[in-house]
């Protein structure tokens, strides 16, 4: 059985509010005719995953601050301040770097797969789930028209482990709810699908 297509869209809209980015246009793999009880269903996880939602905030959020080095070379080291975590990037080969560590882009995909995983495990772990041994595999399509940017994401994800059509739908819900997958524009089009465990 191969992965199930879930949605291909530039944003994921405001939850509940999924319409906009099920329209029949935009989803692969299922009938017009299906798209309503998809809509429906989706709306019911995303409501549920907003009840006991990790979101919710009651006081002003924390802000993060990361410092930036520029090395030479088209080489940046950047520092995580709240962890003193380091990390480089390089410009890529196609774009006069080295290629030797992720890109500025690269970062991008990586924020948004490991965004979805995160907020996946925060909805597991409130409803004592395990998630353990999921994973994303993401990859990033640039294109140069009008000028040099992502312009499609494709995310693929692995659930291991026996989860109901429901428990389903929640964590599909809680991937697509992310912070990183709201903040990206409609210029950019995720193509999302989950492979889940036989």
């Amino acid at each position: 059985m191969g992965p199930e297509r879930v949605l291909r869209a530039g944003t994921y809209g405001d939850p509940p509010d999924l319409h906009s980015c099920l329209a029949p246009a935009l989803v692969r793999g299922l009938p017009t005719t299906e798209d309503a009880d998809l809509v429906e269903r989706e709306n019911r996880a995303t409501t549920e995953l907003q009840a006991c939602s990790p979101l919710e905030i009651s006081e002003p959020m924390p802000m993060v601050q990361i410092d930036i080095a520029y090395q030479g070379q088209l080489r940046c080291e950047a520092s995580h301040a709240p962890s003193s975590t380091v990390l480089v990037t390089d410009a890529p080969l196609d774009n006069q770097g080295r290629g030797e560590s992720f890109s500025p882009t690269d970062l991008l995909a990586t924020a948004l797969g490991t965004c979805m995983l995160t907020i996946m495990g925060i909805a597991a772990e409130k409803r004592e789930w395990d998630l353990a041994g999921a994973s994303a595999r993401v990859i990033k399509h640039m294109v140069a028209d009008p000028a040099r940017r992502v312009g499609r994401l494709e995310v693929s994800i692995q659930v291991p482990g026996s989860f109901d059509g429901r428990q389903r739908e929640v964590l599909v819900a809680a991937a697509k709810s992310c912070p990183v997958a709201n903040s990206i524009g409609d210029s950019l089009v995720v193509d999302l699908s989950f492979d889940w465990a036989k």
